[in-house]
């Protein structure tokens, strides 16, 4: 697994996606980005890659499956949310979705 996990990728996407999503969401959502960052530095931001999963899901049809990247989000020694991106099986990106919590 390890192998198709660095032949697709995975981290590299994953960092490079969550940074022009969190990007948007500091513009696109300025309000609640400051209820969570408050006067924003960059300097004390740090996102890593928590874990990864395979999601089988639909079932019993299993036709909504996945491999998952999960990255948080720390904030001032905080972790403040969970960015994921999810790619299929051939390794194409599918989603992603950033919740802070």
């Amino acid at each position: 697994m390890k192998e198709v996990i660095d032949r697709w990728e995975v981290e590299k996407k994953t960092k490079e996606h969550f940074l022009v999503s969190f990007k948007n969401y500091e513009v696109e959502q300025e309000y609640e980005f400051r209820s969570y960052f408050g006067d924003y530095e960059q300097r004390y931001l740090d996102y890593y890659i928590n874990k990864i999963t395979i999601e089988f899901k639909n079932f019993p049809e299993f036709d909504y499956n996945h491999l998952v990247s999960h990255l948080w989000i720390e904030y001032k020694g905080k972790i403040l949310g969970e960015y994921t991106l999810l790619f299929s099986f051939d390794g194409e990106i599918y989603d992603s979705n950033l919740v802070m919590f």
